[in-house]
């Protein structure tokens, strides 16, 4: 059940559709040759004005002219690479009910590069032979360009990043795909159990009208279209020229040179206003029910195989509370070590058999609220066997309540534990170009400085069973407790 639990918790933090598609093959006879042009800018130096040092994490954070934010981070754990990620701010959180789905159709330029002046087969062309890897994504509040490669290869993926920012194209075909692709996944959603966690708890926590906080349905994504007014294109087109961009160069080069380079680059894109952690604040105020709030959900259809060699997973049950910020990190990561206690003792209290329906093993999450002030959630689930569900959430919810209790609160070993096991994910995420990249390019527009990043092991080793159960009792009030129960033939009755 671990696995179902983590996706089951996947859902929950709205992750969906982000993963990179890779270039279908093209037909026909070889397109004729195609290189994105020079860099305008020799030394694009001249294009950054403002510089500031992160002494602790080594970042170097810098403002470019015409309003783009650049992070440089020099590391040799991945000797001789470099990742350029390219975030733009807005995306999914400036859609309507009229357009939802309307950025990841739009992202496909990126996810299968191609441009005005090049068709799609003449960039696949351009990258036959070199170790470039180029990827788009949507995030809820923004879109993402990433280049990836050697560094002796860093100004050509510049080069290929800037027309895709400049004048990228979406292809018929690719769309066409894409559409048919994903609404056959959104007819596909909810037939399981797991599948139907993300929309079950959207529905709980979000607002009826709040299109943005659940996917697109399979009619949505049909009604796309490429051009013309309220087309994918125009919607692309007008994002790029006017969303603000925050950017980072992570990896094996130095300080100069990932500062030329980024002039050069996105120094040259037109003028925009500077990111910030207030950037579309007016967009993410979205009114959070009073809790406690509960529900139930039919399931259709069974779901894996217990762990433990027991029957099908027939339904799941999923409790917490409203959590922290992504701007409160302090809170965060202290709800994150009590997260990780509740699911080693909520394992240990399936397995003594204290919920006989339950399947599997369970699992507990602290998400960080990023696009939507205050859903930040602490969330726990597990899945049962008969579909009797009801016991099996009193478990989960008695394990969360006692967190915050003196006489049952989280002990020095537990933290102690707890704490070593994140402090260990945070030691090997510090070395990852990738993670450093991701976190960099939306440091600005999330509120948090570089130094924090470097900051999240040596707080996780410091962390006191006080301040867990500080965090808990903050956040594990009556008003913000979150139920739901899975089942099958239950229809949805919230209460």
């Amino acid at each position: 059940m671990v696995g179902a639990g983590a996706g089951m918790i996947a859902c929950v933090a709205l992750a969906w559709g982000s993963a990179t598609l890779s270039a279908a093959p093209q037909d026909g006879a070889l397109p004729p040759a195609w290189s994105p042009p020079a860099l305008p800018d020799a030394d694009g130096r001249a294009q950054v004005t403002e510089v500031n040092v992160n002494r602790l994490s080594g970042v170097c954070s810098a403002w470019l002219a015409n309003g783009v934010r650049v992070h440089h981070r020099f590391m040799k754990e991945d000797p001789g690479r470099v990742v350029v990620t390219i975030n733009v701010a807005g995306g999914e959180l400036l859609e309507t009910a009229a357009g939802r789905g309307i950025t990841h159709a739009a992202v496909v330029a990126w996810r299968w590069p191609a441009a005005r002046s090049a068709s799609r087969a003449q960039v696949a062309e351009f990258l036959k032979g070199r170790d470039l890897r180029v990827e788009g994504r949507t995030w809820a509040d923004g879109m993402m360009l990433r280049v990836s490669g050697p560094v002796g290869e860093l100004e050509a993926g510049l080069r290929l990043a800037r027309v895709l920012l400049l004048e990228p194209a979406i292809e018929a075909r690719a769309l066409e795909d894409w559409k048919r692709a994903e609404a056959d996944r959104a007819e596909r959603r909810g037939r399981e159990g797991r599948e139907m966690i993300q929309e079950a708890m959207s529905d709980l926590v979000f607002p009826a009208a709040e299109v943005r906080a659940r996917p697109a349905t399979a009619e949505m994504i049909r009604r796309i279209k490429l051009d013309g007014q309220g087309g994918a294109q125009a919607w692309l087109d007008e994002r790029l020229r006017t969303g603000p961009i925050e950017a980072s160069i992570v990896g094996d080069v130095p300080l100069a040179e990932a500062l030329r380079l980024a002039g050069a680059c996105l120094g040259s894109l037109p003028e925009r206003p500077r990111v910030s952690a207030t950037t579309y604040a007016d967009k993410r105020k979205v009114e959070r029910p009073a809790g406690p709030v509960k529900a139930w959900r039919a399931a259709h259809g069974g779901g894996p195989e217990g762990e433990r060699g027991r029957g099908a997973i027939k339904g799941y049950v999923v409790a917490g509370f409203f959590g922290a910020d992504v701007k409160d990190l302090d809170d965060h990561r202290a709800l994150a070590v009590g997260a990780r206690i509740v699911q080693t003792r909520l394992n240990q209290r399936l397995r003594a058999g204290d919920a006989p329906d339950a399947g599997g093993d369970g699992v507990a999450k602290a998400i960080p609220a990023t696009v939507y002030p205050g859903f930040g959630m602490v969330l726990a689930a597990a899945g049962v066997e008969t579909g009797q569900t009801d016991k099996t959430l009193a478990l989960v919810e008695e394990v969360l309540r006692e967190m915050s209790q003196e006489e049952s609160g989280p002990t020095e070993e537990e933290v102690r534990a707890a704490g070593a096991h994140r402090e260990e994910g945070a030691e090997r995420y510090l070395t990852d170009l990738r993670f450093w990249g991701g976190q960099l390019a939306s440091s600005t527009y999330h509120g948090y400085p570089p130094d924090e990043i470097s900051r999240a092991a040596s707080v996780y080793r410091e962390m006191t069973p006080a301040r867990v159960m500080s965090a808990m009792k903050k956040y594990d009030v009556p008003a913000g407790r979150i139920g739901l129960m899975v089942e099958p033939g239950k229809e949805v009755e919230p209460r």
